[in-house]
């Protein structure tokens, strides 16, 4: 499957093995190495030249098809979540696979994008989760550190914040043991940002 994709990569991908060889060989990146991207990419670089050092490529594009099979699962289970049946996000994981492989969107794979928009998908889906009132911390983690891996490979993910703050404030809240639910615009705002859920997003994120 990987030999049927086009090759050389296109500028993305090539630029990640060059700085992920460099990474493996002491550089120091945005001094010794490079790109004015985040450093995502160049640990995808590294990953691929130690999977395979003989020839990277196949390993980028090998790495490419899981991100592409992340992606499609957590779209396919946010849409179960959302739909209460398995048939759509069935669909819907079959789909974005099908739409993300195709050669002519990822020029055969580790494009930015095609990185970036895995961890938006785990967060995403990890939300979908929180709204239908799961109280585990394992969640909002998992936002985090879905965020911050989709920041990490293409800054242009910001753009989903809004969507993502949205998400984050439709989802259920848990009052502690013997509080009264306090009415007011500024009780629902303090209960929001005073929430170990965010403590654990955030510093999920950070690290």
């Amino acid at each position: 499957a990987f030999a049927a994709q086009p090759r050389p990569f296109f500028t993305d991908p090539a630029a990640f093995m060059v700085l992920g060889r460099g990474l493996l060989d002491g550089q120091i990146p945005y001094v010794d190495l490079w790109d004015q991207k985040p450093l995502g990419g160049y640990l995808l670089g590294a990953l691929a030249w130690l999977l395979d050092p003989g020839d990277p490529t196949v390993s980028m594009q090998a790495i490419s098809v899981v991100a592409i099979a992340v992606t499609a699962t957590a779209s396919g289970w946010l849409v179960a979540i959302v739909q209460n049946r398995r048939w759509p996000g069935l669909v819907t994981a079959g789909v974005a696979a099908a739409a993300l492989s195709e050669p002519r969107i990822g020029y055969g794979g580790g494009m930015t994008e095609l990185f970036g928009i895995v961890g938006l998908a785990v967060c995403a889906a990890a939300l979908g989760s929180m709204l239908t009132g799961r109280s585990s911390l394992a969640w909002p983690t998992l936002v985090g550190v879905g965020f911050a891996w989709a920041i990490s490979c293409s800054l242009l993910t910001i753009a989903a914040v809004p969507a993502l703050a949205l998400l984050w404030l439709a989802a259920p809240r848990t009052a502690p043991r013997g509080a009264a639910a306090s009415p007011g615009r500024r009780a629902w705002l303090s209960a929001r940002l005073v929430d170990r859920r965010l403590v654990a997003a955030l510093a999920a994120a950070a690290i």
